[in-house]
């Protein structure tokens, strides 16, 4: 922590934690889009 505060700090892996979250939670939510789209595809066949 190069002259930062703990504050600064905290914010930054706080903000950081925050959209590595959202990350997760729009890969979590595309998922069961793709397998349905999978299922379309193989029972048009």
């Amino acid at each position: 922590m190069d002259g930062e505060s703990l504050l600064d700090h905290t914010y930054y892996m706080g903000a950081h934690l925050k959209v590595w979250e959202w990350r997760k939670r729009e890969e979590v939510e595309a998922e069961p889009e793709a397998v349905l789209k999978e299922l379309n595809k193989s029972s048009k066949k």
